[in-house]
């Protein structure tokens, strides 16, 4: 089982540190660095890093550079104040709201003493188109929106057991959670200014995560199933930079890898656990992971379960 990294204190050139290692210039600072005090966790649940965290006042400027992951940092707000500058829009956060920022792009996050649970969750897996996610970013959901609610209890649970809760369950609990965060994004561009196409998309993926499971699972049928010609549906994709092949080959094998690591699926080989996402070729399956993880499946499993 893999717990978490232990709460502890930090004080504020420990903390600054831990910021050090990214490969992006991100600058910390706190106006009372003497008395600055943090706790904090962080644990990975269902291939998603989580980090829950109390602290001083402080603020975190991530200034230039790209992410490759195209992470979005999930911003969850227990107590305390923050406000989140993103693409020239601030927010402030209280308790109860919810923000979705990317990590790649600038932004500048002002700490008012806050308590926070933050997941990292590559864009692609919220499944709405990369434009809409775009414009969400770095503001705040309306927290009168059930689906918004619904997260701050989990969100609260979750900061609790972070260090204690088994794998199977957590893995569960984040992946639930992310659910109802993408179905409170999807709810709230089809609120706004969405076009046509961004909604046309945003159900072409949707269909596609709901039928992953499927080995025939074809682009000509995704098109039929969404009343789409295939130069349509390839169309489409091209505001994703990718292709429908490439989308759905992509979703697989970040599910493989997420369940590569699930005790709830340990005694499945590997070949039954790529099967179970309509992989039915073993070795193709593993020269794929490979190219997109640059390590082997048996290699990831052995490795994270020793660790």
């Amino acid at each position: 089982m893999t717990r978490g990294i232990p709460r502890h204190h930090a004080r504020f050139d420990e903390y600054r540190e831990s910021f050090s290692h990214e490969p992006w210039p991100i600058s910390v600072r706190s106006k009372v660095p003497v008395t600055f005090a943090s706790a904090f966790a962080s644990r990975l649940l269902a291939g998603y890093p989580i980090c829950t965290a109390v602290s001083s006042p402080h603020s975190i400027e991530h200034e230039s550079g790209t992410d490759p992951r195209d992470l979005q940092m999930v911003h969850i707000q227990l107590a305390g104040e923050t406000v989140i500058t993103q693409h020239d829009r601030s927010t402030v956060l209280r308790p109860g709201d919810v923000s979705v920022y990317n990590f790649g792009s600038p932004f500048l996050t002002e700490n008012q003493g806050t308590e926070v649970l933050i997941i990292g969750v590559p864009a692609q897996n919220f499944g709405i188109p990369a434009s809409r996610l775009h414009g969400l970013s770095g503001i705040a959901l309306e927290r009168d929106r059930p689906l918004v609610q619904i997260l701050h209890p989990f969100a609260r649970q979750l900061t609790r057991s972070l260090n204690s809760v088994d794998d199977a369950v957590g893995n569960r609990v984040v992946l639930g959670m992310i659910g109802v965060l993408s179905a409170a994004l999807v709810e709230t561009t089809c609120e706004t200014d969405a076009g046509p196409r961004d909604t046309r998309l945003a159900s072409i993926l949707q269909y596609i995560e709901s039928n992953l499971h499927r080995p025939g699972l074809t682009v000509t049928e995704i098109a039929a199933a969404n009343f789409v010609s295939p130069r349509t549906l390839h169309a489409l994709f091209e505001t994703h930079e990718t292709t429908a092949a490439a989308w759905i080959r992509s979703r697989r094998l970040e599910n493989c890898k997420r369940d590569l690591t699930d005790s709830a699926f340990a005694e499945l080989t590997i070949a039954e656990i790529a099967a179970r996402w309509g992989l039915r070729d073993a070795a193709l399956f593993s020269r794929q992971f490979a190219h997109r993880f640059g390590i082997t499946p048996r290699a990831y499993r052995s490795g994270r379960a020793g660790r």
